[in-house]
């Protein structure tokens, strides 16, 4: 009898983990996420302005406190290059897409170009579309968008 006891309870036990519905975020965390997502749609337009003065060319690097540092004349604070994720990170940039020509790359909506650092609660990233959509990924389509953070495309000279 004990023998058909503990697989039924490791068999309720698995029901009742998979079948959890998803994280939810409380209010204060998805106040704070919409701003972080509006942080991301603001840097990307003070990077788009930019690249406009710069024959649109990409910024030259990747790292975070270089390109706020180029791309400080084109914004009004320099609060909008932080996330307010509670686990804290920073927004990264895609390394393959810096100094290039904007028009290199293919497809738009599908690369990352600002994202955090770590997943929100509920397992969502803010990621900034180099179309200027900013919005929450959860872990598959990140896992999905990873592979544009390392494409093979020409610099610029």
């Amino acid at each position: 009898m004990k023998r058909g006891i503990a697989p039924a309870i490791a068999i309720g036990l698995a029901v009742i983990i998979f079948a959890a519905p998803p994280l939810k975020l409380s209010k204060t965390d998805e106040a704070l996420r919409k701003q972080t997502v509006d942080n991301a749609k603001k840097y990307m337009t003070a990077i788009a302005y930019y690249c406009a003065d710069y024959d649109d060319v990409t910024p030259y690097t990747s790292d975070p406190k270089i390109v706020a540092e180029i791309v400080y004349p084109y914004m009004k604070s320099r609060s909008i290059t932080r996330t307010l994720n509670p686990k804290g990170g920073i927004f990264h940039f895609n390394p393959s897409t810096t100094r290039i020509k904007i028009e290199m790359i293919e497809d738009p909506s599908k690369t990352p170009f600002i994202y955090e650092t770590y997943g929100w609660n509920d397992g969502k990233r803010v990621v900034c579309f180099w179309n200027q959509i900013a919005r929450p990924v959860d872990q598959n389509e990140w896992n999905v968008l990873r592979k544009n953070l390392s494409l093979k495309i020409k610099k610029v000279d």
